[in-house]
């Protein structure tokens, strides 16, 4: 008897909690694809029905993404070795839900195949891709060319009007995803400018591999990293402290930043829904 009310708790928080990240992200809780897609059946499911199914599926997609399409560091890039899909199942389920129309930004393109995963996770989803390497960027170029909703842009992160005019003849974007040079300047300069201006309302932001902010005198990434655990300066701590701030209830110097999501190697911003 007192399992059965325990089980009923849970399941009733469980689903208010689902229906309040329905209402930040603007979807209705009930809402499914539509069924040329094939991804979820039709007819009434419940809501923990519904964010079951589509974090099975992107865990899936990554899955097979990362077997057969070179991964583990070829062409499924670090998407596959970080074991990314673990967490982003939890993060797109809701978009992969809703119906709409999705933008999303890469900083990095690298081998192209992150930008492929994204258009097989999102099915109404638009990609453009930034990146400040000639030859990467003529490469992602080509391959993007056999792709309608794929865009890719040449420019650099730490160009502050690089990134305004970004946003300006882009954006705004669902979802931003800083896989770009990994420094913590360039990690917290990108997203100075690009959060407040590129990304819009109950949007989310991922900064990844941010394993440069424990590092300090080593070369990383082709740079060299100055991090360490006591670095004010490095981002997870600049995280930390808005996280710190957020919880207390003080002014944090991201505008609109609603909540933030520590996950490994990286770090999850969500922006307010409502002003």
């Amino acid at each position: 008897k007192n399992t059965g009310r325990f089980k009923h708790k849970n399941n009733f928080w469980g689903r208010k909690a689902f229906q309040k990240l329905c209402r930040f992200w603007k979807i209705t809780p009930y809402q499914i694809l539509p069924a040329k897609t094939n991804m979820i059946s039709s007819g009434r499911k419940s809501p923990r029905s519904i964010f079951a199914t589509s974090s099975k599926m992107i865990d899936n997609i990554f899955q097979n993404f990362c077997l057969t399409d070179g991964g583990g560091g070829g062409g499924g890039g670090d998407k596959c070795v970080e074991d990314y899909g673990l967490h982003y199942k939890f993060l797109l389920a809701p978009y992969v839900v809703s119906s709409k129309p999705i933008k999303l930004l890469e900083i990095g393109v690298d081998r192209f195949a992150s930008m492929k995963i994204w258009t097989r996770v999102l099915p109404n989803v638009n990609v453009i891709g930034v990146d400040n390497r000639k030859i990467t960027y003529n490469n992602a170029l080509k391959k993007s060319s056999e792709y309608s909703n794929m865009k890719i842009r040449y420019g650099d992160q730490n160009n502050k009007t690089f990134l305004e005019e970004l946003a300006k003849n882009d954006g705004p974007f669902d979802i931003i995803v800083d896989d770009g040079g990994h420094s913590a300047f360039q990690q917290q300069h990108t997203i100075s400018v690009l959060f407040p201006t590129a990304l819009k309302r109950g949007g989310l932001y991922v900064i990844e591999d941010i394993e440069t902010s424990y590092y300090d005198g080593i070369t990383m990434y082709k740079k060299l990293i100055c991090g360490g655990v006591n670095n004010q300066y490095t981002t997870i701590n600049m995280a930390k402290r808005l996280a710190y701030n957020l919880a207390i209830g003080k002014p944090v110097d991201l505008p609109e930043l609603h909540s933030i999501y520590f996950a490994p190697n990286m770090i999850v911003f969500w922006k307010e829904s409502k002003s």
